[in-house]
């Protein structure tokens, strides 16, 4: 099946519609050009599933709301293959933006970019990968939205700096899963950048920018990575941002992850901080 340039707008963001937009159980799904636009969903916008072979090249989402995740990926079994490319997400107020589990093939995300969707989850805001075998991210942004100013919140630890250092937040999250990133940035996001609970995550040219919680007084503080459970993470190089530019550190908040690449050969060098 093949849809091409098709629209799905609204002209009335309070329309509520009570069905998922596109739903794939099985077979081939091919679609260009798409548009949603202006939509309230009491379900996911798109559900793929089952032994699902889906191409979407230059899909625009923007103005959602849905009463759940907005693309959901696996939900019931295996997808063969999902390749997401060229895709522009903004305001979404929903769960994660693009939500994959137990998927056991490969799930690729491309020249993909996400930007100011909130949901009432602390982790995985834009993106969520439990139990995926093979996800791979290329050459994508994901821009959260920025915070309050964070200044009483010295006030309500009763002085503790210490736990200044500590968050929970994050645009991604990964749950014993697969993860590739190439060319990817992270930034503008006050909560946190990516959570990892398990799996194991390879980092190639990434970029995490301006993931600070705008406390007064600590300018510098970021809040990039958290590594737990026995994941490993490997930070093959970055390409820019904190831990590249002079007198930064990437701000990786370690808790029991295997460390590798210039993240473990380098744990203790000055632009690094665990």
């Amino acid at each position: 099946m093949e849809m091409r340039s098709c629209e799905f707008i609204s002209s009335a963001v309070e329309l509520k519609l009570g069905n998922t937009i596109v739903s794939v159980e099985s077979g081939e799904l091919k679609m260009w050009e798409m548009e949603f636009s202006c939509l309230h969903l009491r379900a996911p916008l798109i559900v793929l599933c089952e032994d699902s072979n889906v191409l979407m090249l230059k899909t625009n989402i923007s103005e959602i709301i849905c009463e759940g995740d907005v693309i959901c990926i696996g939900r019931k079994s295996e997808v063969e293959m999902v390749i997401l490319e060229g895709a522009n997400v903004s305001v979404c107020y929903a769960g994660s933006v693009v939500k994959i589990y137990g998927a056991e093939n490969s799930v690729r995300l491309q020249n993909c970019s996400f930007a100011k969707c909130k949901n009432p989850n602390k982790r995985g805001k834009i993106m969520e990968a439990c139990e995926c075998a093979d996800v791979k991210i290329g050459s994508n942004i994901f821009k959260g939205e920025e915070g309050e100013q964070e200044g009483e919140l010295l006030n309500k630890m009763n002085g503790r700096e210490e736990e200044l250092c500590r968050w929970n937040g994050s645009l991604m999250d990964v749950v014993k899963s697969s993860v590739m990133m190439k060319e990817t940035t992270i930034w503008n996001s006050p909560e946190g950048g990516i959570t990892m609970s398990g799996g194991n995550i390879i980092i190639v040219k990434g970029e995490f920018i301006s993931n600070n919680p705008s406390i007064e007084g600590y300018s510098s503080l970021r809040r990039n990575i958290i590594c737990s459970d026995s994941g490993t993470l490997n930070l093959i190089c970055l390409k820019g941002g904190d831990g590249l530019k002079d007198n930064t550190s990437l701000w990786m908040l370690n808790g029991g992850c295997d460390l590798r690449g210039i993240a473990g050969e380098e744990s203790q060098h000055s632009s690094f901080q665990f």
